[in-house]
């Protein structure tokens, strides 16, 4: 079945982001884990709600994230201090990313108005006068840089430390 070449790389490119996707997903499933699902309370400024003509003073909440601690005991000169460290700050984060993708394919083609089209059906590369002239075309991809927003997050915890 003949393909034109860039719809070829167009879905082999698509088939890598959709990989890459799927790895950042679960970087974040996992960074998640350092975490709890707790309601917390919000102030009026913070969920842009007009509180001059409202009567109701209850304190807003929303579901949010708050960071799993340890407890450690720290001997001090008369006391013992108590220190709460985030598990996410006693973790190393790292995640997995496609850097480079080289693909070689072996390709027969043919130019129909202006475009080439290739087939990649299975062919070999012995010597075989019925195998049609078969040409190797290789694709390479490369990543851009990550998000940065975990960094920020264990940043922004770190300095509770």
């Amino acid at each position: 079945m003949d393909i034109e070449i860039g719809k070829l790389i167009g879905n082999i490119g698509l088939s890598v982001q959709k990989a890459q996707m799927a790895m950042e997903h679960n970087s974040e499933q996992t960074f998640l884990q350092y975490f709890d699902v707790e309601d917390m309370p919000v102030s009026s400024e913070q969920t842009g709600a007009d509180t001059q003509n409202s009567l109701d003073t209850q304190e807003e909440t929303v579901s949010g994230f708050a960071p799993k601690l340890y407890h450690f005991n720290m001997p001090q000169t008369d006391d013992t201090e108590l220190l709460l460290v985030p598990t996410v700050a006693l973790a190393k984060h790292s995640s997995l990313a496609i850097e480079n993708i080289k693909i070689k394919l072996n390709v027969s083609g043919t130019v129909k108005n202006d475009r080439l089209y290739v087939n990649v059906e299975s062919t070999s590369k012995e010597d075989n006068s019925s195998v049609p002239l078969v040409h190797e075309i290789e694709v390479e991809f490369k990543g851009t840089e990550a998000n940065e927003g975990i960094s920020r997050i264990v940043d922004s915890t770190n300095q509770f430390l």
